[in-house]
């Protein structure tokens, strides 16, 4: 080959073999661009499909009559402070089911506490419904309430009887050394056992302890009259507030109370009509022995001494009558002496009545504070501005 046809032919086979590099550098890539555009196509696909398939679910469900129902059962039948107390009573379910896993034989509901407990599921799922066809039924409100406060003393029985089975040591020296330091002047066993010889003031003693029985009832009938749901809802948050404040201690501060600590028997007080501080004992003691194996309608008794309920219920009623005012001051004093005769006839430290008088003001500040309606949003009205150029 001559020199001037190697000067043709050199740059053809440069640009040849260029071509040939490129063209193999496409064809590698070639694979990997379309896996990814094949990749961002399915993923787009992807998206845009399980958008559509959520949007078709959303819209047939808004579209069902029944999911439709159930919402607004929920929303209304739930409002006005009546959702507090169902979620308190799944608190108390776990402490009886924790009972309930502990004991030998478990739960023996034959003796009427599953009937008792069916016949107050039914009845108050049927005020739900009727709240939720007409929610401003005093009525139904309360047909709910009385049910809500028929469970929350059933279930917080059980579950301070639960609460006894593997509890701590009792507390009764510890109560009554606090007793003697905060009121030195007052002798306990003096005090219960003199208190008998006059009449008249023990027979009213008596009758304002177990004024606890029929006040919420009062209550309740009051707010059907002249009140409102808000204050049912309020009412029964409280009180089950007041019940769960009551009841979480008792699991590590156990007492046997005054009358079995310092060996005061029913018999050593004529004209006692309250037999509960004596009765409860056996069954406290059985729980916490093993010779109870189960839990059943016997385990339903006050166990609890400090906080004392009474003292705790009587600060939430009086708080409740207080907002009808032909009423509030009977019913203050009322309470104020169910407070008291918590000590000679419930046999209560007087400890426990400070403990169970602060547990009761939680209780309503909770209730208060979880009922308390949203705020109205405040409109800015903007001022004009001045304007400063010419007219």
């Amino acid at each position: 080959m001559s020199a001037r046809a190697s000067l043709k032919t050199g740059p053809l086979l440069l640009r040849f073999l260029d071509y040939r590099t490129v063209s193999s550098q496409a064809l590698c890539e070639w694979p990997r661009r379309s896996a990814l555009k094949w990749k961002e196509d399915v993923h787009g696909s992807t998206i845009a499909f399980t958008k559509g398939l959520l949007r078709s679910v959303y819209l047939a469900s808004m579209q069902s009559d029944r999911v439709r129902v159930l919402n607004h059962l929920i929303r209304v039948g739930f409002s006005d402070g009546f959702a507090a107390p169902v979620i308190i009573l799944l608190l108390f379910a776990l402490l009886i089911a924790r009972g309930i896993w502990l004991l030998p034989e478990g739960y023996n509901g034959e003796d009427g506490l599953n009937a008792t407990f069916s016949v107050l599921l039914v009845v108050w799922c049927m005020g739900m419904v009727s709240r939720c066809v007409q929610p401003t039924s005093r009525l139904a409100a309360c047909v709910v309430t009385i049910c809500l406060f028929a469970a929350l003393s059933l279930s917080s029985s059980l579950a301070a009887a639960a609460s006894a089975i593997d509890g701590g040591d009792y507390i009764d020296p510890w109560l009554f050394a606090i007793d003697k330091f905060l009121f030195p002047f007052y002798d306990w066993v003096a005090v219960a056992l003199a208190i008998p010889n006059y009449d008249a003031l023990y027979w009213l003693l008596n009758h304002n302890y177990n004024a606890l029985n029929w006040q919420p009832f009062v209550f309740i009938g009051l707010t059907l009259l002249w009140g409102r749901i808000e204050d049912l809802g309020t009412f029964v948050t409280a009180w089950g507030l007041g019940l769960l404040g009551c009841i979480l201690p008792f699991h590590w501060l156990p007492a046997l109370s005054p009358f079995r600590y310092h060996g005061i028997e029913q018999d050593d007080l004529p004209g006692n009509m309250v037999a509960l501080p004596w009765e409860f004992i056996p069954v406290m003691e059985g729980m916490r022995d093993g010779t109870i194996r189960s839990m059943g309608l016997e385990s339903i008794t006050g166990m609890v001494t400090v906080p004392s309920f009474h003292a705790c219920a009587a600060t939430i009623l009086s708080w409740a009558f207080w907002r009808y005012r032909w009423v509030r001051w009977p019913f203050v004093l009322v309470n104020v002496g169910m407070a008291l005769a918590a000590v000679p006839i419930g046999s209560h430290y007087l400890i426990d009545i400070l403990a169970g008088v602060a547990v009761g003001s939680l209780a309503v500040v909770g209730a208060t504070a979880l009922n308390r309606p949203p705020s109205k949003l405040r409109t800015v009205v903007s001022k004009p501005r001045l304007s400063l150029q010419p007219v």
